[in-house]
């Protein structure tokens, strides 16, 4: 993760003399060209066409091991949600019952 918010850093660095700032407009331009139409605010009017995904459903296929790899990891992030939510329910009837 820390790869990418830094490679995004680089691709949209603000041409300043201070490097760590970051042309927020090119930068949220460029997200918002996958979503919507740019400026679409200020023509309602305008027909949008619905993104569609290419017809091709074979460029989704996952191997056997990265199918393993993908389900041992939601597993272990299911694992971790689950002890944070466990650990706020304790706090959150303990409010209850002091509070209520």
């Amino acid at each position: 993760m820390y790869y990418t918010i830094t490679s995004l850093f680089i691709l949209f660095r603000y041409a300043s003399h201070v490097p760590e700032h970051v042309d927020w407009v090119r930068f949220s331009d460029e997200i918002e060209s996958i979503f919507t139409t740019k400026e679409l605010e200020k023509a309602p009017l305008l027909n949008v066409e619905q993104f569609k995904p290419p017809v091709d459903w074979q460029m989704n296929a996952m191997s056997e091991e990265d199918n393993n790899i993908c389900i041992n990891a939601l597993a272990r992030l299911a694992e971790k949600v689950g002890m944070t939510v466990s650990v706020l329910l304790q706090h959150v009837i303990k409010y209850m019952y002091l509070n209520c």
